[in-house]
């Protein structure tokens, strides 16, 4: 089984409907630059928009943080709509649920849709802190619409998770040298 890992650095959409671009899931990756592996990159933020939600991102801040809530050792930021808040106070919205599961995991969820975000927080001493992100959508959500994104498409169908922008499939690489 083919598996994939982003070592890319920069704001990557895990997910969004090429009908409806309102809705996007992002993931930051960023590069860790140590010297026992120098071209790997870690997640270090993860946001979500869609209609009738306000735009709720959560990150390990890249300066010293200021309004951060320590989680698993680590400094998270979130924010709702541009404005600051504790994770342990979630959204402050119904619309959005965000909550700390224990002391390493954040739950971000959209009872409208289904969505689910499972964040982990993670430190270690060669990469910092980073997250370990688990999105997941329902089968239906956005029946007919085109769904692509680094996720893949939510059909279980693995010939056409590999795509180009436009959404058009092609054949994913059998091995690391193609």
């Amino acid at each position: 089984r083919l598996r994939f890992d982003c070592q890319a650095a920069g704001e990557f959409v895990m997910s969004t409907s090429l009908e409806d671009p309102s809705f996007v899931i992002q993931e930051r990756f960023t590069a860790v630059g140590s010297g026992a592996c120098s071209q790997a990159s870690v997640s270090t933020g993860i946001a979500i928009r869609d209609q009738g939600i306000p735009v709720v991102q959560l990150s390990i801040p890249r300066v010293s943080p200021g309004s951060a809530e320590t989680v698993a050792t680590c400094p998270v930021d979130l924010w709702v709509d541009g404005d600051p808040r504790l994770v342990s106070q979630g959204t402050g919205v119904s619309s959005v649920d965000v909550t700390l599961l224990n002391t390493d995991s954040i739950n971000l969820s959209v009872p409208s849709t289904g969505i689910r975000i499972e964040v982990t927080v993670r430190a270690s001493t060669s990469f910092g802190c980073f997250f370990l992100v688990q999105v997941t959508m329902p089968v239906m959500y956005r029946l007919g619409e085109t769904i692509i994104g680094l996720l893949g498409k939510p059909n279980d169908i693995q010939s056409d998770d590999w795509v180009t922008p436009d959404g058009t499939s092609v054949a994913a690489p059998q091995d690391q040298n193609e």
